[in-house]
C-alpha cells in the first residue's frame, strides 16, 4: 500500500512538475452593439441640413469577435484574435469603400511577460490604440478621429489621432517587456501586397511606438511617442512619408486631461518637397456621479501652405470642438449625447463642387453645428 501510494505522489509530481506554466483559456465571445443618430446643419453655401441614421459610427461600426490563449511549451502562451466589424446601416451607400462586413481584426501572439510578444497577423496600427484613448468621444461621431466629419463640405478626414488614416492593418509587430513602466513596440507592415498580382500602389511602413504608464501617489500618468515611415508608395511615385506622434494623459481622482500632437510629412508637387501638417488635440473629462461623465474635445489641423498629395493639396486649416455627456445604465449599456462644431477655412476657394449655393465661387470657408446621440451595448 505503501509502495503503491509512493508511485502515485511520484506520477503525479512528474505531471505538475512538466505542467506548462500556462493554461489553456477558454475562447471568449464578446461583441458591441452601437447605433447613433446624427443631425448636421450646415452653412448655407454647402446646402446641407439633414439627419443621418439610425446608423453606426463610420469605422467604430459593431463588432463581433472571440479571444483566447493557448500554452506553448514550457515558459510561452500564445494568444489569439478575431474580430468582424458589422455595419447594418451603411452611412454613405454611393461610396464603394463603405462595408457591411469587415474584418478589423485576426492576429496570433506568442511569447511570454519575461521575453516580450510578437505578433503577426490584422490588428491595431502601432501606436494608434493609445492615442484613441486619449480622447473621451472615441467611438462617436464627434471623435477627433474625423471619419464622420467627412459629411462637412471640404472637410479632410485623416485625424490628428490616426494620420494614416487606416486604424488596422496586416503587420508582424514585437513588444518588449514592461521596465519601470516603459515598453518599446516596433511593426513592419506592407499594405496586404502578398499576392502574385500585386499593385504597384503596395505600402510599406516601419513604425515604433514607447509607451509609459506610471502611478505618483493617485495621480496616474501615461505617455506615448510613435514614429512611422514609409518607405514605399506606388501612388506618390514611391516618394516616402512620415509623422511623429506625443500623447499624454493625467488622471486625477475623477478628472482627466490629455494632450496630443501629430506631425505629419508627405510629399508637394507644388514645391517639389516635403511638407509637413501639423495638428494638435486637447480632451477634458469629468466623472460628475458614477454613472454619468462629461467630457469635452478640441482639435484643429493646420494643413501645408503648398499643400500636399496625401491630402489632395489642402490648404488652411480644420477645427472641432465637441462637448457631451455619457451615461452608464450598467457596465455593458450606456448611451450619449453630444454637441459639435466643426469649421475648415482654406487658403482658396473651396469650389461649387464643395459649396453648390456659393454664386460667387470665392467663398474660402464652411462651418457646420453636429447633434449627435446613441447608444451602446457590449458584452
Amino acid at each position: 500500500m505503501k509502495k503503491r501510494l509512493i508511485l502515485q505522489l511520484s506520477c503525479l509530481s512528474l505531471l505538475v512538475g512538466s505542467a506548462p506554466l500556462f493554461a489553456a483559456d477558454a475562447p471568449t465571445v464578446y461583441g458591441l452593439v452601437k447605433k447613433e443618430i446624427l443631425y448636421i446643419d450646415q452653412d448655407s453655401a454647402a446646402d446641407r441640413r439633414e439627419f443621418y441614421g439610425p446608423t453606426d459610427v463610420d469605422g467604430l461600426e459593431s463588432r463581433l469577435g472571440v479571444k483566447g490563449a493557448l500554452p506553448a511549451g514550457d515558459a510561452l502562451k500564445a494568444m489569439y484574435n478575431f474580430e468582424l466589424g458589422l455595419n447594418s446601416s451603411l452611412d454613405n451607400a454611393a461610396n464603394g469603400a463603405d462595408e457591411r462586413i469587415r474584418i478589423r481584426a485576426a492576429n496570433g501572439s506568442l511569447g511570454s511577460e519575461k521575453i516580450g510578444f510578437l505578433t503577426v497577423g490584422q490588428a491595431l496600427t502601432l501606436g494608434i490604440g493609445r492615442m484613441l484613448a486619449l480622447d473621451p468621444f472615441y467611438g462617436t461621431s464627434l471623435s477627433a478621429l474625423g471619419t464622420d466629419y467627412v459629411y462637412v463640405a471640404g472637410w479632410y478626414r485623416t485625424p490628428p489621432l490616426a494620420p494614416r488614416g487606416a486604424v488596422f492593418m496586416n503587420e508582424i509587430a514585437y513588444s518588449t517587456p514592461i521596465f519601470a513602466g516603459l515598453k518599446l513596440n516596433v511593426a513592419f507592415d506592407n499594405n496586404d501586397q502578398t499576392s502574385v498580382e500585386r499593385t504597384t500602389t503596395a505600402e510599406r511602413w516601419w513604425t515604433t511606438s514607447l509607451e509609459y504608464d506610471g502611478d505618483f501617489s493617485g495621480v496616474k500618468l501615461a505617455l506615448t511617442g510613435n514614429y512611422g515611415n514609409q518607405d514605399k508608395d506606388g501612388t506618390i511615385g514611391k516618394r516616402e512619408r512620415d509623422y511623429w506622434q506625443l500623447g499624454s494623459k493625467v488622471m486625477v481622482d475623477r478628472f482627466s486631461l490629455a494632450l496630443a500632437y501629430t506631425a505629419n510629412q508627405s510629399w508637394s508637387t507644388v514645391a517639389n518637397k516635403k511638407v509637413t501638417d501639423n495638428m494638435w488635440l486637447g480632451s477634458l473629462s469629468f466623472k460628475a456621479l458614477d454613472a454619468l461623465t462629461l467630457a469635452a474635445n478640441y482639435s484643429i489641423t493646420n494643413f501645408d501652405k503648398n499643400g500636399s498629395e496625401a491630402t489632395g493639396g489642402l490648404t488652411g486649416d480644420q477645427q472641432e470642438f465637441a462637448f457631451g455627456a455619457f451615461y452608464a445604465f450598467s457596465e455593458n449599456v450606456s448611451t450619449h449625447l453630444a454637441l459639435g462644431f466643426a469649421s475648415r477655412e482654406s487658403k482658396t476657394a473651396l469650389g461649387a463642387a464643395v459649396l453648390p449655393k456659393d454664386t460667387t465661387l470665392a467663398k474660402k470657408d464652411n462651418d457646420a453645428t453636429l447633434a449627435v446621440t446613441g447608444i451602446t451595448m457590449k458584452f
